[in-house]
């Protein structure tokens, strides 16, 4: 990496280059200035850090689950359900997004037969996404 220039360009940032930059300028004369320090963070993807639990309730009783992630970086959510194919087939394109689904919780006050099913979520940051 070319660090003589007044600009530090890195093409390529891997975690290796985390970390606090200064940039030292030497006069002809042996004068010596330091910049303030510039940190750099190279974030991820999210992580989950606690899976959601599955949930047995009668009918007519409140249901909810909760998970937990971190990210680096603003992340948002959303929870699919799953909706098998007509051949009752699994795949990602199986999942539907629950509308207004989109915290790491997802509640039904009173469940009813019909929203019996498997539900999963998926947390977005601008480095990547994760599933439940």
């Amino acid at each position: 990496m070319d660090a003589t220039n007044a600009t530090l360009m890195v093409p390529s940032v891997t975690t290796a280059a985390a970390g606090t930059y200064t940039c030292e300028v030497t006069d002809p004369c042996g004068n010596s200035v330091t910049s303030r320090p510039a940190v750099v963070r190279v974030g991820g993807p999210p992580t989950i850090v606690g899976q959601p639990s599955s949930v047995h309730v009668c009918p007519g009783e409140e249901a909810a689950t909760t998970f937990f992630f971190d990210s680096d970086y603003p992340a948002t959510v959303q929870w699919f359900r799953f909706v098998p194919d007509s051949r009752g087939e699994a795949s990602l394109s199986a999942f539907v997004a629950v509308a207004g689904a989109e915290s790491n919780g997802i509640r039904f006050p009173s469940m009813k037969p019909a929203d019996n099913g498997f539900y999963r979520a998926r947390v977005t940051n601008r480095c990547g996404s994760v599933w439940t």
